[in-house]
């Protein structure tokens, strides 16, 4: 029973040790040091290399250090040779292959798709994106919060048009 407990405990501290991390990365990110914050998130990843918040806050944060440079162009031709993009990209490719649902991970890919110029493929993953959001049943402030998710999705197809 000990040890069973102690398992429990461990993983607890495991897991109040992983937010802590992970909001210290965001602080970071925020505060405009982007090497302490990818340096963070690579602490996770190495503990989880499977952890889709954290695959999508890495991406997240290298496409911010991208629009952080005062030397950065963010037209779609500078993006897609960017290396900071593309590893943004292959962090979100990770996340979709652990869970080709996740919310977050589909978003984050479309939008890295229409930032280096891809635009069938921002317009497929908005569009997987849209029929998912519309397929949840929407209560309280959840609810509130898909509806707003939805109407931005339909707001980028839109803007992207039709193929």
């Amino acid at each position: 029973m000990a040890t069973a407990l102690n398992r429990i405990l461990e993983r607890s501290v495991a897991f109040m040790d992983r937010v802590a991390i992970l909001e210290q990365a965001k602080l970071a990110a925020l505060s405009g040091v982007m090497d302490e914050a990818l340096k963070l998130v690579g602490i996770l990843l190495a503990n989880d290399p499977k952890d889709i918040e954290a695959l999508c806050f890495k991406g997240n944060t290298l496409e911010l250090a991208y629009f952080s440079d005062p030397t950065t162009n963010t037209d779609s031709d500078e993006a897609q040779h960017d290396n900071r993009v593309l590893c943004a990209k292959d962090c979100y490719e990770e996340a979709l292959s652990l869970d080709s649902f996740n919310i977050k991970a589909l978003r984050d890919s479309a939008d890295n798709l229409k930032l280096i110029g891809n635009i069938v493929g921002a317009r497929a993953f908005y569009q997987k994106l849209a029929i998912i959001l519309k397929d949840q049943t929407p209560s309280g402030i959840s609810g509130i919060a898909i509806k707003e998710e939805l109407e931005e999705v339909l707001q980028e197809l839109n803007e992207l048009g039709s193929p």
